[in-house]
């Protein structure tokens, strides 16, 4: 039997690993139809941003929490058939990236199974794009562009086994530009910048004020 001290040589195979990609959709919208279908999303989005902040105000003990929560998940159930069914009758262009899991948030995940008073709530609530090209270091705790970057909720989260979902989405007028970044937060509230970074992610997206984006992220725990 090894005692407590010995080093353990663990297999390749059998050393944790964690694997995120980002699947970005973006719709060209061009009926009455489509734009009010924006709207209603866009509207979701903001119901839930303000249920998060909400959220972050409260002690982890307080009742409200679970009335919060029964609301997200019932805003999920619609963002996701308004997302779903505006991106399928738009023109779309889809692009997959992969990302990395830096070193802050790796921590975060150790401080929540192991501190019996957690420093942070490890739910992922925001999605943030942002124009720098710089690339992504295990060492990075926030987008790099500071000055231009966006914050929307993500509006729908899941999982399945060792694999969690969540989808965010960027209505038409709300932002536009060139990005060369994304990243997903846990914790923090709307304003931009502030959590902590589960993944950043380095990617080539233009977005006009005709079009809408769709950001599907996925962390796959193996």
């Amino acid at each position: 039997m090894h005692s407590p001290t010995q080093n353990i040589k663990i297999p390749v195979s059998d050393k944790v690993a964690l694997k995120g990609v980002y699947v970005i959709t973006k719709a060209t919208l061009e009926t009455p139809y489509q734009f009010a279908l924006n709207d209603r999303i866009e509207a979701i989005g903001r119901k839930v941003k303000a249920l998060y902040d909400e959220e972050s105000r409260l002690p982890f003990t307080d009742g409200r929490r679970i009335e919060i929560a029964r609301q997200l998940e019932l805003e999920s159930v619609i963002f996701n058939q308004l997302v779903r069914e505006l991106n399928s009758i738009c023109k779309t262009e889809r692009e997959v990236y992969n990302n990395i899991v830096p070193t802050v948030a790796r921590t975060m995940m150790a401080n929540n199974m192991f501190n019996a008073s957690p420093t942070d709530d490890p739910l992922v609530r925001w999605a943030e794009v942002g124009a720098s090209v710089q690339a992504p270091a295990n060492s990075d705790t926030a987008l790099i562009d500071t000055s231009t970057n966006y914050r929307n909720a993500i509006a729908s989260r899941s999982n399945t086994l060792n694999i969690g979902y969540g989808s965010a989405f960027f209505g038409l007028t709300e932002v536009s530009g060139t990005f060369g970044e994304a990243g997903i937060f846990a914790s923090g509230t709307s304003t931009k910048g502030t959590g902590i970074l589960v993944s950043r992610v380095s990617i080539t997206v233009t977005k006009t004020t005709s079009q809408t984006l769709t950001i599907d992220w996925s962390l796959t725990y193996s």
